[in-house]
C-alpha cells in the first residue's frame, strides 16, 4: 500500500511496484488518517514505511509571523504528529506479523539541526526519540516487531532541488539499504554520510554541528 496526498506520483511509484494498491490521504490529516481503519484491516500490512516529510525554511526573527504560524503547523501535523498517529494506528496489525516492522525516517539533522530548518530539524529530532521509546515499549511487551531509525543524508528527490548537487544519494540507494537493514534486524540504519557524521557527532558534537549547520 502506497499513502500519500498526490495521486499522480502515487500512480508511478505503483507502476514500479508492480501495481501496488494506492491510498490518496493527506498524512497532516488526523481525520483522513482515521478513516484508514478499515482499509488497514482489510489489507493487514505488515511493515509500515513512515517517510512522509515537508521541509519549510524560514527565518522566525525575519518572517512575517502569519506565515511562521501556518509553516510550523504544516511541518509539526505532516512530519511528527501524523507519523506517531498513523502508527498508533497500524501497529494493531503489524503485531499480529511475526517479522513486522516500523521504519522512521530521519536525518542527520535529527543530531545536529540547520539554521533555516529549524522546525523541520526538530520533527527529526522528536521522531528519533518517539522511535526509541516505542521500541521500548515493544521490546517490554515481548510484540514480534522491528522499530527502525532510518537515518538518511541528503536524497535527490524535489525537496532538495538545488541543494547539496553532487553529494546526493538515490532514492533507491536509500530503500536499499532500508531493505538491508530489515533483513539483518538493525533498528538503526545509517545510509551513506550519515554513519560517518553519526560517529562523528559522538566524537565531535560541536565540529559536527558546525557542518550542518548553514546547510
Amino acid at each position: 500500500m502506497l499513502l500519500g496526498r498526490d495521486t499522480i506520483k502515487l500512480r508511478r511509484a505503483a507502476e514500479r511496484l508492480n501495481d501496488a494498491r494506492i491510498i490518496s490521504c493527506d498524512v497532516g490529516d488526523s481525520a483522513a488518517l482515521v478513516s484508514l481503519t478499515a482499509e488497514l484491516a482489510r489489507h493487514r500490512p505488515s511493515i509500515l514505511i513512515n517517510n512522509a516529510a515537508v521541509q519549510l525554511n524560514y527565518d522566525f526573527t525575519t518572517t512575517p509571523l502569519d506565515r511562521v504560524l501556518s509553516d510550523v503547523d504544516a511541518e509539526i501535523r505532516v512530519n511528527f504528529t501524523g507519523l506517531v498517529q498513523l502508527t498508533a494506528l497500524t501497529l494493531p496489525f503489524l503485531q499480529r506479523h511475526s517479522g513486522g516492522a516500523i521504519v522512521n525516517v530521519t536525518s542527520g539533522l535529527a543530531f545536529a539541526p540547520k539554521k533555516s530548518a529549524a522546525v523541520y530539524s526538530a520533527t527529526k529530532a522528536a521522531v528519533r526519540t518517539f522511535s526509541k521509546a516505542l521500541r521500548y515499549q515493544v521490546q517490554d511487551a515481548r510484540l514480534p516487531l522491528l522499530v527502525v531509525d532510518a537515518v538518511l543524508p541528503l536524497v535527490d528527490t524535489p525537496m532538495t532541488s538545488g541543494r547539496g548537487d553532487g553529494h546526493k544519494v538515490s532514492a533507491d540507494f536509500v530503500a536499499n539499504a532500508i531493505l538491508k537493514g530489515l533483513e539483518r534486524d538493525r533498528t538503526d540504519v545509517h545510509v551513506g554520510f550519515a554513519r560517518p557524521f553519526a560517529v562523528l557527532h559522538r566524537l565531535a558534537p560541536r565540529f559536527a554541528e558546525r557542518l550542518l549547520r548553514d546547510g
